[in-house]
């Protein structure tokens, strides 16, 4: 279990006890299918880690023995898979206050709300940060030694032209070709004006390549309410891109 200030969300230890989890839902096509394993004493905790400091919307990940958690306070933890012990923690900047934003519901700051990657031959995490920048929200791709928590690249990753207010980085970051790919769409209540977006960055930094929803896909060029897939024309991922519906994982 990981502890926070709001209770603890449930980390499965079917992964950590299989090897590794680097990606959203355990591969690049998102199956969510870990391997098999022994049977598991559900009835007690194998371990429970220090209190973190904020809300979990993305999926833990494990890999070398270490289970990477990171939150809305923009904090990336990395843990003992065994004992829950903190190896390391970077925090990356100060999150986006809930109330500056035009709507949402993640409370009381939004961070790191995507799932990050982990590129096992490179030893990286990356995550993208939403962070209070000269008094505005900035998105910041950041990668991570594993190891040490150590910032190996930081890019700038917010659309030109785009609000930055309007859009929330909640797909789960994945590879592909030396690339980072994540999406953006908009926050929950679907308020303001913003264009469904897939960015690739390459992992050791440089301007991002973007593909933009079609204007005539949804109001103000935004995917309609629970997303369409679209295919964009870098490295061909297939992504969800809309409005943010609610967490995929959040402490109970």
């Amino acid at each position: 279990m990981v502890d926070g200030p709001a209770g603890a969300a449930v980390l499965s230890s079917a992964s950590a006890a299989s090897g590794s989890w680097t990606v959203y839902h355990g591969d690049p096509a998102g199956d969510g299918v870990a391997p098999p394993v022994a049977a598991v004493d559900t009835a007690t905790k194998a371990w429970t880690s220090p209190s973190l400091d904020g809300h979990i919307y993305g999926e833990p990940l494990v890999y070398a023995g270490r289970v990477y958690v990171a939150t809305e306070n923009d904090t990336v933890y990395a843990l003992s898979a065994s004992t829950g012990a903190v190896a390391w923690s970077a925090h990356l900047g100060s999150p986006v206050p809930a109330g500056s934003l035009p709507c949402g519901n993640i409370m009381p700051t939004v961070g790191i709300t995507g799932t990050p990657v982990i590129d096992g031959s490179r030893g990286e995490i990356f995550v993208v940060a939403d962070e209070l920048v000269g008094g505005h929200p900035a998105h910041r791709l950041v990668g991570l030694s594993t190891a040490s928590g150590t910032i190996e690249m930081s890019q700038d990753v917010d659309p030109p032209g785009a609000d930055a207010a309007a859009l929330l980085q909640r797909t789960g970051l994945t590879l592909d070709a030396g690339q980072v790919v994540l999406g953006f769409g908009g926050n929950y209540g679907d308020c303001a004006s913003y264009q469904g977006r897939v960015a690739a960055v390459p992992e050791t930094g440089g301007t991002p390549k973007y593909f933009t929803v079609d204007a005539g896909v949804g109001l103000d060029g935004r995917c309609r309410p629970g997303g369409r897939r679209q295919r964009p024309h870098l490295g061909q991922h297939r992504q969800r891109i809309g409005p943010f519906r609610g967490p995929t994982l959040r402490r109970q």
